[in-house]
């Protein structure tokens, strides 16, 4: 069995194919259907695979199982038999967030950027003021319940009042995506 890890799932996955012949299961081969060998993983409480989705890579394996999908070609694989156990995301941390090195790689990065700084008592999260060139600003709020990646869960944007976050939310999911989120809010990279 392996496990698969996403932002809000964990579970425990295998794959076996039952052997009629000495009436038991063969060898779990569910690292070789997921390639875990091109994942990021996390080693503590036990090792396990990051993945963008769960639930897609479960529908992929029982579409295999029932020949649908991008599976059709081969048809119906009845002695294939896949397992999945559900398992406490929470006990899978991913990373801590650093937030001053968050908003030294806005500072950085960020075109345009004149400044940045960690406000607090904005709202519930960690947020960063990013200041620009002409004077305005943002504020970027990063939500610590979802490691895996840095959230830009708020995002203060040109409608809203000084010190105000919208309600609209600017997600950006993946490990290095928050260059992408930065790029977003400020404009371009430098």
């Amino acid at each position: 069995m392996i496990r698969l890890i996403d932002n809000s799932k964990a579970v425990e996955i295998s794959i076996r194919e039952w052997d009629d012949e000495n009436t038991q299961y063969g060898p779990d081969w569910s690292a070789d259907f997921f390639e875990v060998g091109g994942l990021k993983t996390v080693d503590d409480p036990e090792e396990a695979y990051i993945v963008d989705d769960v639930d897609y890579c479960i529908e992929q394996a029982n579409d295999m199982v029932a020949g649908e999908g991008d599976f059709a070609e081969y048809g119906p694989q009845p002695n294939q038999f896949v397992d999945v156990t559900e398992l406490d995301r929470s006990a899978y941390p991913i990373c801590e967030i650093d937030l001053y090195q968050l908003s030294s790689e806005i500072y950085n990065h960020g075109l345009n950027v004149k400044n940045t700084e960690i406000v607090s008592g904005m709202c519930p999260d960690d947020t960063i003021k990013v200041v620009f060139a002409d004077g305005t600003a943002c504020c970027v709020g990063i939500d610590p319940n979802f490691p895996l990646c840095v959230n830009f869960s708020y995002y203060a944007d040109e409608s809203c009042r000084d010190g105000e976050l919208s309600t609209d939310c600017h997600d950006f999911e993946g490990e290095l995506d928050y260059l992408a989120g930065v790029k977003d809010i400020c404009g371009g990279l430098r």
